[in-house]
């Protein structure tokens, strides 16, 4: 039950400048900070996300 309240989530250190992993530690979860070779942030073994911007799409 303590994954639900508390997920552990690792996210690319290259996100760090967006401020959304220090958000995901004050809303409780355990952020790790790596080199991700896919995606921006992995929730678990079946999801992970990539993180975009709207200019990415022009």
């Amino acid at each position: 039950m303590d994954k639900l309240i508390n997920p552990d989530v690792i996210t690319d250190f290259r996100e760090e400048r967006s401020g959304i992993p220090n958000l995901l530690c004050q809303l409780g979860c355990r952020v790790k900070v790596t080199n991700l070779k896919a995606g921006d942030y992995i929730i678990n073994d079946r999801i992970v996300v990539e993180r975009k911007r709207i200019l990415c799409f022009h």
